[in-house]
């Protein structure tokens, strides 16, 4: 009778480890002379016992928990930061003086899509792209050599195949590769009439929703702050949340950075010096997080915002600084200082797989007759 050893498996002391129990007892079964042994060939028994295995482990071991990495745009380092998701270990991914040469860089917007970053630059009037981890930095599209106007990119969102900026005066959109640069809405007196200034911008389900400012009179900029919409192909544009201020008098808000998580939108103030919130359809707006009470300090100038994992992030130009809090503004925190000076726009790329993940308390020893 040919002689087989076995898998030796140290389950965890969890509810893992007595889902792993059966099998185990059934591999055990096959190495004491269980009946149905004797009726299996050699390779047969090995490839059982390789698949009770893969199963085994399978029930055993959770999938590896996903790491993410934070950047965030410099305008006065002229660079791209990076750091982790819990604030560690900021460095600066890409250095645009080194890259493309020294001159006036302002990265405001910056978003993760399919392994890229792209961002925008209003001095150098671009839209970019390189690889998540700084591989391949490249001028997408040259703004001033294919519009008249747009020269001013701020916020950045993907939808599908499609990128789509704020600029002022209207909403743009390229291919991912480059490709096909349009006007998508012009916002020269579309919706009001007034010129809308678009700043950040947010994607919520088959529309866009942007934050914008209004210009009252011709050569004097008077700021009226408002959240819009309009459907993914520029339709149907209209306005959400409206603070007007009258002619001459200063404005009351500055709405910079927009997201969406679940029923809400979360965005930036930087007048107010805090974060606010409101429903998809702009009802009940209202403070979420007062950051001169919570912080404390004179003054306070978010810009930049994101969610991810169920938490809200976003930057501060005036404390350069990154912070984070929960979707009902609980467990304020600061993360980290801009390792450059300075923070405008924030995206957050997540990954897959924890490289250093590693399944405690497993051993194996190989368990299969030579073939």
């Amino acid at each position: 009778m040919k002689t087989y050893n076995t898998y030796k498996i140290a389950p965890p002391a969890t509810s893992a480890g007595n889902r792993l129990a059966p099998i185990l007892k059934l591999m055990l079964a096959s190495r004491h002379g269980h009946p149905t042994h004797h009726n299996l060939t050699s390779l047969t028994m090995k490839m059982i016992r390789t698949l009770l295995l893969l199963a085994a482990l399978t029930a055993a071991f959770p999938t590896p928990r996903a790491m993410a990495q934070i950047y965030v745009t410099s305008g006065a380092g002229n660079s791209i930061d990076t750091a982790n998701l819990d604030g560690s270990n900021p460095s600066t991914l890409l250095d645009f003086d080194a890259l493309f040469g020294n001159a006036r860089y302002d990265p405001n917007g910056v978003l993760f899509s399919e392994g890229q970053l792209f961002w925008t630059d209003a001095d150098q009037a671009g839209i970019y792209a390189a690889g998540v981890d700084g591989s391949n930095p490249r001028k997408l599209v040259d703004l001033i050599a294919v519009f008249v106007d747009a020269d001013r990119p701020v916020g950045i969102v993907k939808s599908g195949s499609q990128l789509i900026w704020a600029d002022r005066g209207a909403l743009y959109t390229v291919g991912l590769d480059g490709s096909n640069p349009r006007v998508l809405i012009d916002l020269r007196r579309t919706i009001t009439d007034k010129v809308l200034f678009p700043f950040g911008i947010t994607v919520v389900g088959d529309e866009l929703i942007w934050t914008a400012s209004e210009v009252f009179e011709v050569g004097i900029v008077r700021y009226s702050f408002g959240i819009f919409a309009c459907g993914l192909d520029g339709s149907n544009p209209r306005q959400l949340i409206e603070y007007s201020v009258e002619t001459g008098r200063p404005a009351e808000h500055g709405f910079y950075g927009i997201v969406a998580a679940g029923t809400q939108l979360f965005w930036a103030d930087k007048i107010q010096g805090a974060i606010y919130t409101a429903g998809l359809d702009g009802s009940n707006p209202r403070v979420l997080i007062d950051l001169r009470a919570t912080f404390g300090g004179p003054r306070y100038d978010p810009e930049g915002i994101v969610v991810f994992d169920s938490l809200i992030y976003w930057t501060d130009d005036q404390t350069n600084a990154v912070y984070t809090a929960g979707l009902d503004g609980s467990n304020p925190t600061k993360l980290f200082d801009s390792p450059t000076g300075d923070v405008e726009w924030i995206a957050i790329a997540p990954s897959s797989v924890d490289p250093g993940f590693i399944p405690e308390r497993l051993t194996l020893s190989w368990c299969c007759a030579p073939l």
